[in-house]
């Protein structure tokens, strides 16, 4: 399905306004839809293809930019970032599952 609706939308949150992804399948009525939460990188152009894949099989899906929020912008900060993936990478396995 390639006709779809493809904008950036912004709705307020708690305390800011948060911008958005919105994809729409271009099809009448009611359909399902997703929240598609970014993974620590952000809204980049994956997490938009990842959003295009499941408007492509009917679903509204709408994915908010976290990091639009200005607190989460200050501490997320690219060396921020690096330092915890270096100190998850020293983690066995066993010790990040959640199985207790």
């Amino acid at each position: 399905m390639t006709d779809e609706v493809r904008e950036m939308v912004a709705y307020q949150g708690e305390e800011s306004q948060i911008q958005a992804y919105l994809v729409k399948p271009a099809l009448e009525g009611p359909r399902p839809a997703i929240i598609l939460i970014h993974e620590i990188l952000g809204l980049n152009d994956q997490i938009k293809r990842v959003a295009h894949r499941f408007a492509a099989e009917g679903y509204v899906v709408l994915a908010p930019d976290l990091f639009s929020r200005p607190e989460l912008a200050q501490v997320l900060i690219p060396s921020k970032i690096e330092e915890v993936m270096e100190f998850v990478e020293t983690l066995s396995w066993q010790k990040m599952s959640d199985r207790e």
